[in-house]
């Protein structure tokens, strides 16, 4: 969420050279900036105490960090990916 891009392939590298599936990245980045999202618009979302309390604290810094546009890009990013990869 930096923009650093060299950064971003050089963790996909990683983890795709220990097995990960680059579709399950994919989605799993989708629900994190989801999740993010969520906490931003509705910081009563924090309340729900079926998240982890390790997910509160990382969603509830990345809401207050992240702004809406930066969201935003990053969801319609991950979504145009989705065909690439598959």
């Amino acid at each position: 969420m930096r923009g650093d891009a060299s950064a971003a392939i050089k963790s996909l590298e990683t983890l795709y050279s220990g097995g990960g599936d680059p579709m399950m990245v994919l989605q799993d980045l989708l629900d994190l900036t989801h999740g993010i999202t969520k906490i931003k618009i509705s910081p009563d979302s924090l309340k729900d105490q079926s998240l982890p309390e390790a997910e509160r604290v990382t969603g509830a810094a990345m809401a207050e960090k992240l702004s809406m546009p930066v969201l935003a890009r990053a969801w319609q990013m991950l979504l145009k990916g989705l065909p690439e990869v598959q």
